[in-house]
């Protein structure tokens, strides 16, 4: 189950809790022994990769890409998400870790997206592995 973690110094969350985290979609998802790197890049890096893949000309806190072959890449703005947590009110800390889950989640093959029932599938399994793994939930 290989992680990377790249250019993420101000991730408040260490390289032995993504590894941890990734176990733990694993084994919710089922992901076997796929690979994923995490790589944090700047909010205009993350604007220019939305617009690149999914067709929308804004930033976003992450995107998420699986290659078909059990490998995973996934792009976070911690510029974004830093200013997500603050607009709302959360713990920096909670925040980056629920981020880091939820990206991990959709190279898991969760897409919260997809319906409603997708949705809470997918809040469900965030709040149960933050919560296995020593995070606090978010609400």
């Amino acid at each position: 189950m290989p992680v990377g973690l790249q250019q993420c110094e101000e991730l408040p969350v260490s390289f032995e809790d993504v590894e941890l985290l990734w176990k733990r979609v694993r084994e919710e998802t089922g992901a076997g022994d796929d690979e994923v790197t995490v790589k944090c890049v700047s909010e205009e890096e993350i604007r220019k990769l939305n617009q690149k893949y999914r067709g929308i000309d804004k930033s976003t806190n992450g995107l998420t890409f699986s290659y078909g072959d059990g490998r995973h890449d996934i792009a976070l703005s911690l510029e974004v998400a830093e200013r997500e947590a603050e607009q709302r009110g959360l713990d920096w800390s909670d925040y980056a870790a629920w981020l880091v889950v939820h990206a991990l989640l959709h190279a898991g093959g969760m897409d919260h997206a997809r319906s409603g029932e997708a949705e809470e599938k997918t809040r469900e399994a965030e709040k149960r592995i933050l919560r296995t793994s020593g995070f606090r939930e978010l609400e």
